[in-house]
Protein backbone atom coordinates (compact mmCIF):
# COMPACT_ATOMS: atom_id res chain seq x y z
CA UNK A 1 0.00 0.00 0.00
CA UNK A 2 1.56 3.67 -1.20
CA UNK A 3 1.04 5.69 2.02
CA UNK A 4 -0.60 8.98 1.83
CA UNK A 5 2.33 11.06 1.44
CA UNK A 6 3.59 9.93 -1.37
CA UNK A 7 2.14 10.98 -4.67
CA UNK A 8 3.38 10.14 -8.46
CA UNK A 9 2.85 10.65 -12.10
CA UNK A 10 4.19 9.45 -15.18
CA UNK A 11 5.20 12.59 -17.92
CA UNK A 12 6.44 12.89 -20.71
CA UNK A 13 9.46 15.69 -21.41
CA UNK A 14 8.64 17.59 -24.65
CA UNK A 15 11.08 18.59 -27.14
CA UNK A 16 12.30 21.90 -24.76
CA UNK A 17 13.03 19.64 -22.05
CA UNK A 18 9.85 20.99 -20.20
CA UNK A 19 8.01 18.67 -17.83
CA UNK A 20 3.91 19.30 -16.70
CA UNK A 21 3.51 19.19 -13.08
CA UNK A 22 0.30 17.82 -12.00
CA UNK A 23 -2.04 20.36 -10.56
CA UNK A 24 -2.87 17.90 -7.51
CA UNK A 25 1.27 18.37 -6.67
CA UNK A 26 1.28 22.07 -7.41
CA UNK A 27 -1.33 22.65 -5.31
CA UNK A 28 0.02 20.64 -2.45
CA UNK A 29 3.16 22.62 -2.45
CA UNK A 30 1.55 25.87 -2.84
CA UNK A 31 3.75 26.00 -6.26
CA UNK A 32 1.93 29.16 -7.99
CA UNK A 33 2.25 30.00 -12.27
CA UNK A 34 6.11 32.01 -11.95
CA UNK A 35 7.14 30.71 -8.90
CA UNK A 36 11.15 29.24 -9.00
CA UNK A 37 11.74 26.08 -8.47
CA UNK A 38 15.15 24.41 -7.41
CA UNK A 39 15.93 21.15 -9.84
CA UNK A 40 18.83 18.78 -8.98
CA UNK A 41 20.17 15.87 -9.30
CA UNK A 42 20.70 13.45 -5.92
CA UNK A 43 22.25 9.95 -6.62
CA UNK A 44 21.11 9.61 -10.13
CA UNK A 45 17.69 11.33 -9.39
CA UNK A 46 16.20 14.27 -10.45
CA UNK A 47 14.87 16.13 -7.40
CA UNK A 48 12.42 19.30 -8.10
CA UNK A 49 11.13 21.24 -4.75
CA UNK A 50 9.91 24.70 -4.52
CA UNK A 51 12.46 27.50 -4.11
CA UNK A 52 13.13 29.07 -1.16
CA UNK A 53 13.15 32.86 -2.32
CA UNK A 54 16.52 34.98 -1.11
CA UNK A 55 17.78 38.68 -1.69
CA UNK A 56 19.10 38.89 -4.82
CA UNK A 57 21.26 41.33 -3.53
CA UNK A 58 22.72 39.23 -0.31
CA UNK A 59 21.24 36.03 -0.67
CA UNK A 60 19.35 36.60 2.93
CA UNK A 61 16.24 34.54 3.42
CA UNK A 62 14.66 36.95 5.94
CA UNK A 63 12.31 39.73 5.93
CA UNK A 64 12.21 39.82 2.16
CA UNK A 65 9.58 41.87 -0.32
CA UNK A 66 8.98 41.28 -4.19
CA UNK A 67 10.17 44.07 -6.63
CA UNK A 68 9.77 43.67 -9.99
CA UNK A 69 9.50 39.86 -9.75
CA UNK A 70 12.58 39.80 -7.85
CA UNK A 71 13.14 39.73 -4.22
CA UNK A 72 14.96 41.99 -1.72
CA UNK A 73 15.85 41.88 2.02
CA UNK A 74 14.78 44.95 4.08
CA UNK A 75 18.21 45.64 5.00
CA UNK A 76 19.42 46.04 1.20
CA UNK A 77 16.62 47.89 0.19
CA UNK A 78 17.47 50.35 3.32
CA UNK A 79 20.87 50.22 1.67
CA UNK A 80 20.11 50.66 -1.81
CA UNK A 81 17.35 53.80 -0.86
CA UNK A 82 20.40 55.39 1.85
CA UNK A 83 22.93 55.34 -1.31
CA UNK A 84 20.13 56.63 -3.63
CA UNK A 85 19.59 59.17 -1.09
CA UNK A 86 22.93 60.40 -0.74
CA UNK A 87 23.66 60.58 -4.07
CA UNK A 88 20.47 63.02 -4.51
CA UNK A 89 22.10 65.44 -1.89
CA UNK A 90 25.19 65.64 -3.65
CA UNK A 91 24.02 66.04 -7.26
CA UNK A 92 21.41 68.62 -5.53
CA UNK A 93 24.29 70.70 -3.93
CA UNK A 94 26.59 70.36 -7.09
Amino acid sequence: MVSPAVQSATRRIDELGRLVVPVAMRKRLGICDGDLLDVRLEHDRLVVAKAQPTCALCDDTNDLEEHDRKSLCVRCIDSVVARHDARARVSVSA
